[in-house]
């Protein structure tokens, strides 16, 4: 048990060090925004999507009962892309899963395409993180970071990850959630409505936005939505 504890403080301490340093190029031969070149159809240079090949390396997406990736809000403006993503496992077996990831956009003719990721060599650290079953995590995915993907023009998009069953490193699952761009818009308050530090009644209000108040739209949680005030402050309304 002490062995197991040791190990899993070391993978969060490594994790924290990743996400407060920018990350450098590595000799790995997998690219930052997930994959090789080969598997993501190239890099940011390329103007055309290339057809994913996910589904064909490791099968349906999903296909594990229990085992689900999500993500907190599935509708964003242009310019802003700032995923947050819930990873839950309700199975009986343990799951790991590395840092990289693909994201997608779906064609007119509905079939799935690999976006190029960002220009530059930049590469993953091999780092495998592990959860166990009934635990729960999440992590942020920012499409604005240097070297990742781009935030994408309006359409439909989907992030996907890869994980395995402890023990079992070739029975590898395919996850993704979708979620969809669209333009930027601006709102008006129909009505006074608060403004909170999160989507839900339980979050601070920080003030009340006034009948005929404008505001930006930034992405939409389910009944709230998140926008940016005049003064550059963000946070969460009532969208109805």
């Amino acid at each position: 048990m002490l062995k197991n504890m040791k190990r899993r403080l070391c993978r969060l301490l490594c994790l924290a060090l990743l996400l407060c340093l920018p990350l450098p190029a590595y000799a790995t031969g997998i690219t930052v925004g997930g994959g090789t070149n080969a598997e993501q159809g190239g890099t940011g240079e390329e103007a055309a999507y290339q057809p994913s090949t996910l589904e064909e390396r490791y099968g349906k997406p999903n296909r594990v009962k229990g085992l689900t990736l999500t993500l907190e809000e599935a509708e964003y403006i242009e310019g802003h892309a700032l995923l947050t993503l819930k990873f839950r496992n309700r199975t009986r077996h343990a799951y790991q899963y590395g840092l990289p990831y693909f994201l997608e956009k779906r064609g007119t003719d509905g079939k799935w395409y690999a976006v190029p990721a960002g220009k530059g060599n930049y590469a993953w650290p091999m780092i495998e993180m592990g959860i166990e079953p009934g635990k729960r995590t999440e992590f942020k995915i920012d499409l604005q970071t240097s070297g990742f993907y781009v935030v994408p023009e309006p359409g439909e998009y989907r992030i996907a990850k890869v994980a395995s069953r402890v023990g079992r490193e070739g029975d590898k699952v395919l996850l993704t959630a979708e979620f969809t761009v669209e333009k930027e818009k601006t709102l008006y308050a129909t009505e006074p409505v608060f403004f909170r530090t999160g989507p839900g009644t339980k979050y601070e209000a920080l003030r009340e936005l006034e009948t005929g108040e404008a505001c930006r739209l930034i992405a939409k949680n389910g009944k709230w939505m998140q926008v940016e005030l005049a003064d550059g402050r963000r946070g969460y309304v009532f969208a109805k």
